[in-house]
């Protein structure tokens, strides 16, 4: 089952399209709860798994929920970068327990960086292994780790021990190939604090609401404590909807989905997936600039034009490219600096005129 879009009437969500069995489907709801995570593979460098492709947030989007902070992603400084593995996250406890940033040239560098050092925040450091990276012409830092005995690492860190051993890297002797990576996404679908959204009857939770907890960026762990708050008020407050409503109704006119979806049959949808994502990371992730917002937000306007057919991986590139343009024009507006959001061009925080939100809305014309 793949969610197309939201069905809203008259400002009431009423269910969702959605392909079942390669067919299309209208699932009417009283009450729809949209709980399906992040974003990050957008970005061509994620910690998120090959589902995270924004679905949930194109969708409320296209349905006219108001979608808040879009610009504030938190890219995980550390995760591991080896051929053929995943971007396997290596926690800031190691770093916490005395591990050190190393350049291709062995040499340390958070120190010119932050007081801090290696225990700086998460946008700090991914700024520093960025530009360390582009200073030596490498795809990769290394966070050394060999002080520690093996004993020690396999009880302390016993999975990331595994899974870099699996990948031929013993941590305990071998500095770990390591570069920053999406990992969560602050902003999201605009909610109250009882998961509400502005379309009655739709209600979010997890990764993909924006509730306001994690400001501009997101302390660790604090996301698993928004989803067991959240998700538990998501599901009170949809059954309290229900119970006001009663049954569903079905809409007064044809459900159609609101975007055209996928493209041509000549495009190469695997290809044009992996232009978006490298163009996100490379023009609109850890470090942005106005100029080369614009140039993405250029080529995804011509990808979106050339919507037409009906191919589930061309749905979820769909969304991928509703879902970049959000981030891009956000990011835009946002002339300023702040958590997670760099901008070369304006490299200070502005609290004067950019300490708030930013609300973007979908208008059908």
């Amino acid at each position: 089952c793949f969610v197309i879009d939201l069905v809203v009437e008259d400002g009431v969500c009423l269910g969702v399209l959605a392909i079942v069995n390669n067919k299309l489907h209208w699932i009417y709801a009283g009450a729809t709860v949209i709980g399906s995570g992040g974003l990050g593979q957008v970005f061509e460098c994620t910690s998120n798994p090959p589902i995270a492709t924004g679905d949930g947030f194109a969708i409320a989007w296209r349905a006219g929920c108001k979608m808040m902070d879009m610009e504030f992603i938190q890219f995980h400084p550390t995760t591991l970068f080896i051929e053929d593995a995943p971007h396997f996250l290596i926690s800031e406890a190691v770093r916490g327990e005395g591990g050190i940033l190393l350049n291709s040239c062995g040499d340390m560098f958070m120190g010119k960086y932050h007081d801090m050092k290696e225990l700086a925040p998460r946008d700090i450091v991914s700024r520093a292994i960025l530009n360390e990276m582009q200073l030596t012409d490498s795809p990769c830092v290394y966070l050394d780790a060999t002080h520690l005995t093996t004993e020690y690492i396999q009880k302390r860190f016993p999975t990331i021990y595994q899974t870099c051993i699996h990948y031929g890297v013993d941590i305990s002797s071998t500095p770990i190939p390591v570069r920053s990576a999406a990992h969560f996404m602050m902003g999201g679908i605009q909610t109250n604090t009882e998961a509400e959204t502005n379309i009655k009857g739709l209600f979010a939770c997890g990764e993909a609401a924006c509730t306001g907890v994690h400001g501009a960026n997101r302390l660790a762990s604090n996301s698993l404590l928004e989803c067991l708050v959240f998700g538990t008020r998501a599901g009170n407050s949809a059954a309290l909807y229900l119970n006001q409503v009663g049954n569903c109704r079905m809409p007064k006119k044809p459900v159609k989905n609101k975007k055209k979806s996928g493209f041509n049959v000549d495009f190469d949808v695997k290809s044009a997936q992996q232009l978006v994502r490298k163009s996100m990371w490379e023009f609109a992730g850890i470090t942005r600039h106005a100029n080369n917002l614009k140039h993405v937000m250029k080529m995804l306007d011509k990808m979106d034009a050339t919507a037409l057919s009906d191919d589930i991986e061309a749905f979820e590139l769909q969304n991928m490219i509703d879902v970049a343009r959000l981030i891009i024009q956000a990011a835009l507006q946002r002339t300023e600096s702040r958590g997670a959001h760099y901008r070369h061009d304006f490299p200070k925080e502005d609290d004067v005129t950019w300490k708030r939100h930013i609300d973007l809305q979908y208008k059908d014309n």
